[in-house]
């Protein structure tokens, strides 16, 4: 369990990094967690990708989805991408995505536009 600063911040490292590979495995492009996210002015996302979308991924184990979104769609804004939140905490199978239901309709035409059978 994650107890001091450092630990922490490791934690969150992890799923960053755990993020990026699998966005570059999956998708062929590349992805990769920004050290000290935040702090780069005019970018305020935790993976950088080559894509129009604002990642901010969370990995702690007492959840604020609303605190958290409000940072994510705030640093979209910024990004000019769609807002996705990405959360997980220990014992968890793997992490879960959150969007905005528009959004996600506008992923799923993309993807059956493209040949994905429904």
């Amino acid at each position: 369990m994650a107890n001091t600063a450092k630990s922490k911040k490791a934690k969150g490292t992890r799923l960053e990094k755990y993020i990026a590979l699998k966005i570059t495995e999956v998708l062929g492009v590349t992805a990769t967690n920004m050290p000290k996210s935040g702090a780069i002015d005019g970018f305020k996302s935790d993976i950088f990708v080559d894509l129009p979308i604002s990642i901010e991924a969370k990995n702690q184990e007492t959840w604020s989805i609303p605190k958290w979104w409000k940072q994510c769609t705030h640093d979209a804004e910024i990004n000019k991408g769609m807002p996705i939140l990405i959360v997980s905490r220990n014992h968890l199978k793997e992490p879960l995505a959150i969007i905005k239901f528009d959004d996600l309709l506008v992923l799923l035409k993309y993807a059956t536009q493209n040949g994905w059978l429904v």
